[in-house]
């Protein structure tokens, strides 16, 4: 197959916004905003054209452009949003774009969650498939000792509970810290790795906690310090009102640990390809299920010892081979031909 080209957020290099680099099958596009320039691609030289999230308005403005026959493997990610002015602007260019994309006769739909596939399918396209993602495990695998104050914390909770991610309304953690003032959970203690909008009031919100060194606040730990971490905690934890990848717990899935998870698209999603590996608490702040299932986690993992290295099954089941085969057979099934390694 003709080797194309890709358009990609390179602005962390510190070069123009976008460029074009070299990719083993057909163009890659996912472009911000309506007004980047698409003049300098030829689509006429790809085989097939890679589309990310229609929610993006450049993505419309690329499928305007490209000619009615070129195939279209679109790899969804957005999906309803809850609330927020943002979403009926992300929803309204997902509409058009979807309407754009069905006229076609040619197109393939891959989704990373349940959701993303339900609203996509109400948006006319057809035969949504959900694969999910995967996960780039090298440096969580590469162990880094962790900051002495951590140190001393799990010396003295050997299992802590722990929240990795934002700290803002999107992700209220209070859903979980509040439950550690039960008397059943007195023992308990957890971590916060992140920082964010609500990070100064949890701090004060949960002050006691911290006082009597049950809760420890960090803002940011490297992928090794963090996979290390992994390995000495006893329950992770995922209090969300939205989440596309639910990434944290695909980690918690690969370290073997306990995961607790509110019951949206990207953890569900993850749920459903690992059975048993996540436990869902119902949509919303849902206080006496959080209650309940914080109990069961704790009391079974009280005392566990240092978890092992994942094994190369567990690292292979997650990784981003599974999703390359299923876009290769996507991309065969719309050209008649292999896609390139």
């Amino acid at each position: 197959m003709e080797i194309a080209a890709a358009l990609e957020d390179d602005s962390s290099e510190g070069s123009e916004p976008y460029r074009l680099r070299p990719m083993r099958y057909g163009g890659f596009v996912n472009t911000m905003s309506w007004f980047d320039d698409l003049s300098q691609i030829d689509w006429t030289k790809y085989d097939v054209v890679q589309i990310s999230d229609l929610c993006l308005p450049g993505n419309l403005q690329a499928l305007l452009r490209i000619p009615a026959s070129m195939p279209i493997l679109l790899y969804q990610g957005h999906y309803w949003e809850p609330s927020g002015f943002n979403r009926w602007l992300r929803l309204a260019w997902t509409r058009l774009a979807a309407a754009a994309l069905s006229r076609r006769r040619r197109y393939s739909v891959l989704v990373k969650n349940e959701g993303a596939g339900e609203m996509l399918a109400a948006y006319g396209l057809r035969n949504p498939r959900v694969v999910g993602v995967g996960l780039q495990a090298a440096r969580l695998l590469t162990p880094e000792p962790l900051p002495p104050a951590m140190e001393d914390f799990l010396a003295t909770h050997s299992c802590p509970l722990l929240y990795v991610g934002a700290v803002d309304s999107r992700r209220p953690v209070r859903w979980v810290l509040r439950h550690l003032r039960d008397e059943a959970l007195a023992s308990a203690g957890a971590i916060v790795v992140g920082k964010g909008t609500d990070e100064a009031g949890l701090q004060a919100e949960f002050a006691d906690l911290v006082q009597a060194g049950r809760l420890l606040f960090v803002q940011s730990l490297t992928q090794g310090q963090l996979g290390n971490l992994y390995r000495r905690i006893g329950l992770l934890v995922l209090p969300t009102n939205f989440e596309i990848y639910g990434m944290v717990c695909l980690e918690g899935v690969l370290f073997d640990l306990p995961v607790l998870a509110s019951d949206v698209p990207g953890p569900r999603t993850i749920a459903r390809r690992f059975p048993g590996s996540v436990t869902l608490i119902p949509t919303g702040e849902s206080p006496e299920a959080w209650r309940s299932a914080l109990i069961k986690a704790m009391s079974a993992v009280h005392g566990r010892p240092d978890r092992p290295a994942p094994t190369p099954a567990n690292i292979d089941k997650l990784s981003w081979r599974a999703q390359g085969e299923v876009f290769a057979a996507a991309i065969k099934d719309l050209t008649g031909g292999p896609a390139d390694e």
